[in-house]
């Protein structure tokens, strides 16, 4: 709202409570349709995706269930702990 617009309003207390009464009663019916929306963003920013890559280049994407992708992603961090810790056995075996 515009400073101008301010001047326009009731000054009167009463008046004024009514009118974010009636700001509040519409809002609470518009409930649905916030949360319709919020959800269709939240569900767009958490879109969970598989990408092959090679060499840098993404040769193939899908769409794949939040569930599923927490697993992958779980799977490969254990391999990659895996091959850390063979290498690190490794190198100290050759170190001595």
């Amino acid at each position: 709202m515009a400073d101008d617009d301010l001047a326009l309003l009731p000054q009167d207390d009463g008046m004024r409570f009514e009118l974010l009464a009636a700001s509040l009663r519409a809002d609470a019916n518009d409930t649905g349709s916030f949360l319709e929306a919020l959800a269709n963003k939240l569900g767009g920013a958490l879109n969970a995706a598989r990408t092959h890559l090679v060499r840098g280049i993404a040769l193939k994407s899908e769409p794949i269930g939040l569930d599923e992708w927490i697993e992958a992603l779980a799977a490969e961090l254990t391999l990659l702990a895996d091959r850390s810790a063979q290498d690190r056995a490794a190198l100290q075996r050759l170190l001595g």
